[in-house]
């Protein structure tokens, strides 16, 4: 599956770049990049936006951990399937976290 991200939460999926889905995520924030790897994935956007999924992106959970704390512009992120954890890099952040199911 490939992931594809918006503006205000939208998002779209395909599995065959013909036929396209709307994905319905917990966020309308602006969304800035989607990363998979496995079944592990995470995209970042605004004011700390974290959203991931685990099953391949049929699903997506906030993770709020560093929204709590900072209001940073996240930049990039690089999932790690096997730990499903991930390294994230944003504005005067670089941090790595573990992701509960």
């Amino acid at each position: 599956m490939e992931v594809y991200r918006g503006q205000n939460g939208f998002v779209l999926s395909t599995t065959n770049g013909k036929t396209w889905e709307k994905i319905d995520l917990p966020a309308t924030e602006s969304l800035f990049k989607v990363r998979m790897n496995g079944d592990l994935g995470v995209i970042i956007g605004d004011y700390g936006t974290i959203l991931v999924t685990y099953d391949g992106g049929n699903t997506w959970k906030r993770f709020d951990e560093i929204a709590k704390r900072t209001s940073a512009w996240l930049i990039d992120m690089y999932p790690m399937a096997s730990d499903k954890a991930a390294v994230i890099l944003g504005k005067g952040l670089l941090e790595r976290i573990n992701f509960k199911e």
